[in-house]
């Protein structure tokens, strides 16, 4: 009797908790939800769950309506997660910031904008779990990858809306500033005592370090500061070295790591990408160590996916530009190696060794799938593959196949390649000219990415294909691309390579297909500048044939920008090209 008595008085006192917490369960968790319980809305998973053993089905939305004291329980689930207890991650990562993160309208915004917009974009046709995971984990729960995230977010949804001109994004507006209030307060946030990698030097501080270092390259670029843009990927690379040479990143079992942890391969592949793109393009030595003979015996008989196919291209790419870039046509004075050649030899060994593995996946998958029902984005991402390989491949055949005292590249060697040029040219027409209903699988056509994808393909082509048909292709790809690839930007490449046509066209008869020997150029060299007052530009240096070496602006001008010389030296040609 005494038990029904006290079920009977806690029957009528249900109806006051309901009321009490009808706002609270709008906001609260799927499990808490269900279990009518409240829930105090941590993140990545809520406390309750976490102390009862129970899995966290995530939250529907967000809605206004904070409770003051989730964020201390979160930041000690966060804390605890670190110290060797793991907890179950949500399946879905809300697309709005919790409440009790006391978060702004704007800032929501930006955060949403960014989940829905940026991070599909930055992960390419490939899909990238940093991107589509780990950095909107991480912006739950660090404040330094979360004001990252809304500052690159709010410069992305700008960028969009203007003309994807990075100088005009550029300007003091109201935009901008909060843009940039916000990545200041992601840079004090990784300053704190706490955050320094360079006292704690823990593998959480060097996580999120990494993490952010990645988002801030990403909004320097957009922004236009190519040199921040720089300086952070070298301060992001020397962090990841020296987390390796300190035992930092193998110091930690996977037992003792949380399960939102980002694993140090993935910020080894990121790196690596950003690194080559600096040493192309800004002709510095690469920092990250591309790996011995042995790190390329990972290729399969058969790749299991396009993932797997991409990871073993980009590792005998990241060979390749420790080993031979300084001896091809990016950098006027090769660097002499010692195993260059024996170098070569193994490079075109794996690249054909990755050919078969790769074609041999497309065929058994196209037998399983027909090839009309093949998903576009496959389609996509196996196109990209094919272009990068072919690339390699003509980078390394060309390269070291002069003596080096003579300093003097046969020219007449890309001619060998028209094949695989036009080859080249057919797969970006096909990236590029997608149907948009299908293009981005409901999302709109990436416009910024920090991966490389066509534009460094086609620049290839549009600067060494000397057969006048497939050159303008590829420039005419270039033009209609309308991206912007890293460090990459397709309007400025475009200028450069209608610059280098038109200097090795000039005066030959129309009815002439290939441009003779005697009218090329050598030892092209471009790099970007998209600061101070002359807006974007690009500075071209090459050699003509008779050992001549010249150099110019190719600049794009602001439609309020006064045209005005550059002081150059006299030896020195300047051009302006108006957009």
């Amino acid at each position: 009797m005494v038990g029904v008595s006290k079920k009977s008085v806690i029957k009528k006192e249900l109806p006051k908790r309901s009321r009490a917490f009808s706002t609270r369960a709008k906001t609260g968790c799927k499990t808490c939800k269900v279990r009518h319980v409240k829930c105090d809305e941590g993140r990545p998973g809520c406390g309750k769950c976490f102390q009862t053993g129970r899995k966290c089905d995530g939250y529907a939305h967000c809605a206004p309506g904070p409770n003051p004291k989730s964020s201390a329980i979160s930041s000690a689930i966060v804390s605890n997660s670190f110290s060797g207890i793991t907890y179950q991650l949500p399946p879905t990562i809300p697309d709005f910031l919790s409440p009790s993160l006391s978060v702004s309208d704007r800032e929501q915004h930006s955060f949403h904008f960014f989940h829905t917009q940026s991070a599909p974009q930055l992960g390419s046709c490939f899909g990238s779990k940093f991107w589509n995971h780990f950095v909107l984990q991480a912006s739950h729960r660090e404040p330094a990858v979360r004001h990252a995230v809304i500052a690159l977010g709010s410069l992305h949804e700008r960028f969009e809306l203007e003309d994807k001109f990075i100088s005009k994004v550029r300007g003091d507006t109201e935009e901008n500033s909060f843009a940039l209030r916000q990545y200041v307060r992601a840079i004090n946030c990784l300053v704190q005592p706490s955050m320094s990698v360079n006292t704690n030097h823990t593998y959480k501080s060097a996580n999120v370090a990494l993490t952010a270092c990645i988002l801030f390259i990403c909004f320097e670029t957009l922004r236009g500061d190519h040199g921040s843009a720089l300086a952070h990927i070298d301060g992001g690379v020397k962090i990841f070295s020296e987390m390796q040479v300190s035992g930092e990143s193998s110091a930690i079992s996977i037992e003792d790591l949380p399960e939102d942890h980002i694993p140090v391969s993935i910020f080894r592949i990121l790196f690596s990408r950003l690194d080559t793109q600096a040493s192309v393009l800004n002709s510095r030595a690469r920092i990250i160590d591309g790996g011995s003979g042995s790190s390329l015996n990972s290729i399969p008989d058969q790749f299991l996916n396009v993932e797997q196919a991409r990871e073993a291209l980009e590792s005998i790419w990241t060979f390749s530009g420790r080993n031979l870039l300084s001896c091809s046509m990016y950098n006027g004075v090769p660097l002499p190696l010692p195993t260059s050649e024996e170098a070569k030899i193994l490079l075109l060994f794996r690249l054909e060794s990755w050919n078969r593995a790769f074609e041999l996946y497309s065929c058994t998958t196209n037998e399983t799938n027909s090839i009309e029902l093949l998903n576009p984005m496959e389609k996509s991402a196996r196109n990209l593959l094919r272009m990068h390989k072919t690339m390699t491949q003509i980078l390394v055949t060309t390269s070291t196949t002069y003596p080096i005292a003579s300093n003097e590249p046969n020219e007449l060697l890309w001619d060998k390649f028209r094949s695989e040029f036009e080859s080249m040219v057919r797969w970006a027409s096909e990236f590029i000219h997608m149907p948009p209903n299908i293009r981005r699988e409901g999302r709109e056509a990436a416009s910024f990415t920090l991966d490389n994808e066509i534009l460094q393909p086609l620049f290839l082509v549009a600067t060494k294909c000397r057969h006048r048909s497939i050159r303008n292709k590829a420039i005419l790809l270039l033009k209609q691309a309308d991206r912007q690839e890293g460090l990459w930007n397709s309007l400025l490449s475009t200028r450069v390579a209608e610059r280098v046509r038109d200097i090795e066209e000039a005066g030959l008869n129309e009815r002439i297909e290939i441009v003779p020997e005697s009218n090329r150029l050598r030892n092209i060299t471009m790099k970007f500048d998209f600061d101070g007052y002359h807006g974007r530009r690009a500075w071209l240096a090459y050699r003509y044939p008779s050992r001549y070496e010249s150099g110019e602006w190719i600049q794009l001008y602001e439609g309020d920008t006064p045209s005005e010389t550059l002081s150059t030296p006299s030896r020195w040609t300047c051009s302006y090209i108006q957009s």
